[in-house]
């Protein structure tokens, strides 16, 4: 845990201003706080990784962990996985230096910005499918 860090007090329970959506023993998922979409949410490991661009094969399983709680949550919200933009933001693009998935959707209603900033074909956003083949 990084002291200096918001997601990990979020992740250890102490932003007592941040309802945790899902909690396991790895991960924790909450609202973003500046939506790109009516749902926007983040799903965030408790370990503290810095970004996506640390990510290896060894990490593999947390990320699809990520993915499932992910579709999982779509699910409990009753959103189109079709309709949903789910990835990683790659430098300089990140904001928070704490890994976090970002679950968007419906992706058909984001804002101007967030198609932007959540493009698929961006080379500073990488959808989920690419990151699960690179570390598989």
């Amino acid at each position: 845990m990084s002291a200096d860090c918001v997601f990990c007090r979020i992740s250890s329970g102490q932003d007592p201003s941040t309802t945790l959506l899902f909690e396991n023993e790895r991960l924790v998922a909450f609202r973003d706080i500046r939506p790109a979409a009516p749902t926007h949410l983040l799903v965030v490991p408790k370990q503290h990784i810095r970004d996506a661009t640390l990510l290896d094969s060894t990490h593999s399983a947390l990320v699809h962990e990520m993915n499932e709680v992910a579709l999982k949550l779509l699910a409990d919200h009753s959103l189109d996985g079709q309709d949903a933009r789910i990835g990683f933001h790659w430098p300089p693009l990140v904001m928070i230096k704490h890994l976090h998935l970002h679950v968007i959707a419906p992706a058909s209603q984001m804002s101007f910005l967030g198609r932007w900033l959540f493009w698929d074909k961006s080379p500073l956003f990488s959808p989920i499918a690419w990151m699960l083949d690179k570390l598989a």
